[in-house]
This record gives C-alpha cells, structure tokens and sequence, in this order.
C-alpha cells in the first residue's frame, strides 16, 4: 500500500473513533423541581440560593474549606 492510502485509512479511522459513543465515567441523573425542594428543606448545611436571568434557582452547598474525615 502506499502512504496516501495508508494516510486515508488513518484519516478514517479517526473520523470513526472521533463519534464512536461511549459510556459517561460519572453517572449524574436529573431531579425533578419537587426532588430538589425536599432535598434543599433537609440540608443543614451552609448553602445558598441564587436566582439566574430566565428564573431558575440554583442552590449552591458551602463549605468552610475543611475536609471531613
């Protein structure tokens, strides 16, 4: 074969490789409004409620930047 077939198949190959699916390594799932607001009545911890500009609200957890063991 020569080099320019050799560069196609490559070429190919990659293209291929490139959109192959695979399986996500962290396996976060989506909860429903409902979820969170049960979810958001039970946490003690330090935490804060943001407002963004289509109107969704975020709850972001807070840490004192000490690591539990």
């Amino acid at each position: 074969m020569s080099y320019f077939s050799w560069l196609q198949l490559s070429v190919l190959r990659d293209c291929v490789l490139a959109y192959w699916p695979t399986e996500w390594k962290i396996k976060n799932k989506g909860i429903t409004p409902e979820e969170a607001s049960v979810l958001r009545q039970h946490y003690a911890g330090l935490h804060n409620l943001f407002t963004t500009s289509d109107g969704e609200t975020l709850f972001l957890r807070s840490g004192t930047g000490r690591r539990r063991r």
